[in-house]
């Protein structure tokens, strides 16, 4: 009997094990990093009205002239503290954070 030599065949070719290797660890490397990016931008904040900084009617006025319902403003300051958004990326939280505050709200972001 002779000695066994491994042939590796892929795609009706034979190949190297070594270029294949290559290859393959730069893939999965790729898809490694690509996913770890992935998971480090899936993080989902909530924003948190703790109460107002200024005035109240002032607060109102600023709402309304957003689109905000007079509804939705009296249970934000009847319930406070309370989660007003959610399922946001820190982006678009530090964007709604930084308006309500300019608005007179207390913000936290979660």
């Amino acid at each position: 009997m002779g000695s066994f030599r491994p042939v590796w065949k892929i795609n009706n070719r034979k190949d190297s094990l070594t270029n294949h290797t290559k290859v393959g660890v730069a893939k999965a490397k790729l898809l490694i990093n690509n996913g770890m990016h992935r998971l480090m931008n899936n993080k989902k904040y909530r924003l948190l009205f703790t109460g107002l900084i200024g005035d109240t009617d002032i607060f109102r006025k600023k709402m309304a002239q957003k689109g905000v319902k007079d509804s939705f403003v009296d249970k934000m300051l009847s319930e406070a503290p309370v989660i007003i958004k959610q399922n946001l990326t820190l982006e678009s939280a530090r964007k709604y954070a930084d308006t309500l505050s300019e608005m007179g709200a207390r913000i936290t972001i979660l």
